[in-house]
């Protein structure tokens, strides 16, 4: 998905975040988040931001919490449009 973003798969994305065996997993699935923000429906939008702020893992590497950090910002965004 991170090469190829019109395969974006938000249950994918979701047990990244929530059952990932890495952190560098975790990171990159974060990574597709950001970047395809804008192609997520506000439903998968909430759920994998749900996942992202429940999920203490997060927290413990300085590049997943940037980008976590820049995906809450983009959720308060105006300026990102809906796809539902």
């Amino acid at each position: 998905m991170e090469g190829d973003p019109s395969v974006l798969d938000s249950g994918v994305l979701l047990t990244a975040i929530n059952t990932s065996l890495t952190g560098n997993e975790q990171y990159h699935a974060l990574k597709v988040i950001r970047n395809g923000w804008g192609q997520l429906s506000q439903t998968q939008r909430g759920e994998l931001l749900a996942a992202i702020n429940s999920n203490p893992q997060i927290a413990n590497g300085p590049a997943r919490r940037e980008v976590a950090k820049e995906i809450q910002e983009l959720d308060k965004s105006p300026w990102i449009p809906s796809t539902n």
